[in-house]
């Protein structure tokens, strides 16, 4: 997720869009903003106990592996770059698999500069994985936190990347029917 967010910022003429998955940007970081606006999905979970929801050390309380932002501070960096709309659009999804703990909330910051949309996936209760049907061990469960089922992580990316497009250099536009 966290090179996701690299590629976006350092080439975003590379990219019709991003979608860094469990990832925060880090603090401080040294980048400078992106040329122009990119498109950014972003999907944590609050209980990860790895990439932290609220910022600060990762994966560890004595910060060997660096720090980061918060993921609402992540968001609005994307929001400022992009020039979103201040304002999200959200919705609460189907909770399908009620005994998974977890639910997920997608709010949508749209109105950006050539299309360039800013969505935020709150995988409530989520930890690092990925939401998806897919069962973690136990083992795992005990390292990266609980799984949400209720969405496919890969389906809502696809999803995204569709509604995106390159153009050339410069902002991009909102991708539509061919033909």
């Amino acid at each position: 997720g966290m090179m996701s967010f690299r590629m976006a910022i350092d080439a975003p003429d590379l990219v019709a869009a991003a979608a860094p998955i469990i990832a925060n940007l880090p603090e401080p970081h040294e980048c400078p903003d992106p040329a122009h606006p990119v498109p950014v999905l972003i999907m944590n979970g609050t209980a990860d106990p790895l990439m932290p929801w609220a910022g600060g050390c990762v994966a560890s309380p004595r910060c060997e592996r660096g720090t980061v932002l918060s993921t609402e501070e992540t968001v609005a960096f994307w929001v400022e770059v992009n020039r979103a709309r201040s304002e999200p659009v959200c919705r609460d999804l189907p909770d399908a698999d009620p005994h998974d703990g977890s639910t997920v909330r997608v709010c949508t910051w749209s109105g950006g500069t050539g299309g360039a949309e800013v969505v935020l996936y709150r995988v409530e209760g989520g930890g690092h994985s990925p939401p998806g049907p897919d069962p973690l061990p136990a083992w795992y469960r005990l390292i990266a936190g609980p799984k949400n089922h209720d969405i496919s992580a890969p389906d809502e990316i696809w999803g995204f990347f569709t509604r995106h497009r390159l153009t050339g250099a410069g902002p991009r536009q909102p991708a539509g029917r061919v033909g």
